[in-house]
């Protein structure tokens, strides 16, 4: 074994770690997760719901979308029991979906602020530091898997529960999975024979051992040391989710789809429960009817794809699939022909077959303003304790819908809308 080799296996085995996996290492051998799955899907930017979820056709002053020129609300297409706007590529979406899609609208984010709009969206809480939704979830329901919480961009603040992963050259996975082994494609050997490969792990977790327990380190440093220690041995679990990973022709070559792929061939590998998928483009202050029609034909054919890979590869019934933004646009048009950005938005959730599914809750007036909602019955009926929704009651009914509980960061002061009840609404 020559230096210059000894170095590069080295510098291959580091590689192979380099993924910021989970905290808590598996135990010998590998157990594929077969447990219930999650998927945010993150369109970051500030979507229009009024030209997707929450339809709204022009007023007798305002033009609100000019897709609705000449249009009554009477006109609106509806899926099942829900509307939606006859732009982009919406009716697909809605056509073949809706009955595992629960719609909720007039949601108040309570900012105009990007950053402000992402935390609030995705953790129920305006300030930063409080886990998002698919951290609490990976933490709750699988921590010990190596990459329990696949991340492409987006909200992923873990509050130190777990870490997540994030994969951004699928090309370049296999070769970080599998860094004994030469080539990309044809893996005609290894760098060294397994015992060489066995004993130079050995060194380095020995190495690794001293150095975490030093006590000089700070809490951070510490942090990081016991977690990239605790995820070297998963070298059994990392290799079966490199076998579930097809060639290079086969990867989708679209970001978003590549992304949905990467999160279910994760999903199939029983190496990872939780995933975050980021979509981009919605930050339409100009030109706002061409780049809408293109950002949410995007969130329609990931959403889509991800719901046809996922039956492709049989963990669709385990699924649930979470979508929303920042916030969304204007109820009008500024003099660049763009809409600026405006708190009330809306959530899909979707999981197959849902008894909850099939509906719309919450509602806004023509002009896109929230309505308070009925706890007790899901309508905007102005009944005692009537409050407008935001992110908290999503979040909060959502932690019961997926069983999962507070962890010490529970909501207070909080009005409880059980969305999930289909008797309601």
């Amino acid at each position: 074994m020559n230096r210059r080799n000894f170095l590069n296996m080295l510098g291959y085995a580091s590689a192979g770690m380099a993924l910021p996996f989970s905290k808590f290492a598996l135990a010998d051998g590998f157990t594929p997760y077969t447990g219930p799955l999650l998927v945010t899907i993150q369109a970051n930017g500030g979507w229009d719901v009024s030209s997707f979820c929450d339809p709204k056709v022009n007023t007798d002053s305002t033009v609100l979308n000019n897709w609705a020129n000449g249009m009554t609300a009477n006109d609106l297409p509806k899926a099942g029991g829900i509307p939606y706007a006859p732009f982009a590529n919406n009716a697909s979406l809605f056509e073949r979906f809706s009955s595992s899609m629960l719609v909720i609208n007039g949601v108040d984010m309570q900012t105009n602020a990007h950053g402000t709009g992402r935390t609030h969206t995705w953790s129920g809480r305006t300030a930063r530091g409080y886990p998002s939704l698919t951290a609490l979830f990976a933490y709750e329901k699988a921590p010990q898997l190596p990459v329990s919480y696949l991340n492409f961009g987006g909200y992923a603040e873990t509050a130190r529960l777990i870490r997540f992963s994030r994969i951004d050259k699928v090309g370049e996975l296999r070769r970080i999975l599998e860094p004994n082994i030469t080539g990309s494609v044809a893996k005609t050997r290894n760098y060294f024979p397994k015992n060489d490969l066995i004993d130079i792990v050995a060194a380095q977790q020995e190495r690794l051992a001293r150095i975490k327990n030093e006590v000089s380190l700070l809490p951070r440093q510490k942090f990081a040391m016991e977690s990239y220690y605790e995820a070297r041995p998963n070298v059994d679990a990392l290799e079966h989710f490199a076998s579930v990973i097809p060639g290079d022709s086969d990867i989708e070559s679209s970001k978003s789809l590549s992304q949905a792929q990467m999160a279910v061939l994760g999903f199939k590998a029983g190496v990872t429960c939780a995933a975050d998928v980021e979509l981009g483009g919605f930050d339409t202050h100009t030109n706002h009817d061409g780049l809408q029609e293109s950002a949410l034909t995007s969130v329609s054919e990931t959403i889509e794809y991800l719901w046809d890979y996922a039956e492709a590869q049989g963990v669709a019934d385990r699924l649930t699939v979470v979508v929303g933004s920042d916030f969304a646009r204007t109820p009008y048009y500024n003099n660049s022909d763009g809409k600026n950005h405006w708190p009330i938005g809306s959530y899909l959730i979707m999981k197959k077959n849902a008894s909850w599914a099939n509906r719309v809750i919450g509602a806004t007036d023509e002009y896109q303003n929230a309505l308070a909602l009925n706890p007790q019955t899901l309508r905007a009926d102005g009944g005692a304790g009537s409050a407008i929704l935001h992110p908290m009651h999503i979040h909060s009914a959502l932690r019961k819908e997926l069983g999962l509980s507070t962890n010490g960061f529970q909501f207070s002061n909080l009005e409880e809308f059980d969305f999930f009840n289909p008797s309601l609404g």
